[in-house]
């Protein structure tokens, strides 16, 4: 019994270990450099540069619905993705959240997340941090490993979005 009991907690550590070290935990700063348009850094479990380009937003209630891809280029070029997130962003506070899925690159298929708020409304600058958690094997890319990151990968139409069973 006692090796049972030893057997079921050594699953359980492992699948912790596992599910922790498939999140990818990312700070980020920004800033508008046009309309539409951010650009800034990204720090944490992925440093780099990134990018963030606005797809469409309904501004027409004070709870924006915004559809945005965001591009992170990182110092390990076998770390970079693009994602395609959708969420909301409140006029009036500030804060943004949105959710989506990485299209392209690094966990390409993964879950994205992100939280973030304006800190500075004269340059439309926002901070927060956005989580990718790799997707289970039955709802596995199918981009394959890594995806690709040939092309043009901002078109409305993905090449790269996670298989539905």
């Amino acid at each position: 019994m006692r090796r049972l009991h030893c057997a079921v907690l050594l699953v359980v550590v492992v699948s912790c270990l596992s599910r922790a070290a498939a999140q990818v935990n990312i700070a980020f700063e920004k800033a508008a450099v046009s309309d539409g348009v951010w650009m800034g850094t990204v720090s944490g479990d992925v440093t780099g540069r990134l990018v963030t380009l606005m797809v469409a937003a309904d501004q027409s209630r004070p709870l924006w619905e915004v559809d945005f891809y965001w591009i992170v280029l990182a110092d390990d070029p076998g770390r970079s993705f693009v994602a395609r997130l959708t969420g909301t962003l409140d006029s009036g506070s500030g804060e943004v959240a949105m959710s989506g899925v990485v299209n392209e690159g690094y966990l390409a298929g993964a879950r994205v997340d992100e939280s973030g708020h304006l800190v500075d409304a004269t340059t439309s600058r926002f901070e927060g941090t956005i989580r990718l958690a790799a997707a289970p094997a039955d709802n596995a890319s199918s981009c394959g490993e890594g995806g690709s990151m040939d092309g043009y990968p901002w078109d409305d139409a993905s090449r790269c979005s996670p298989r539905r069973p």
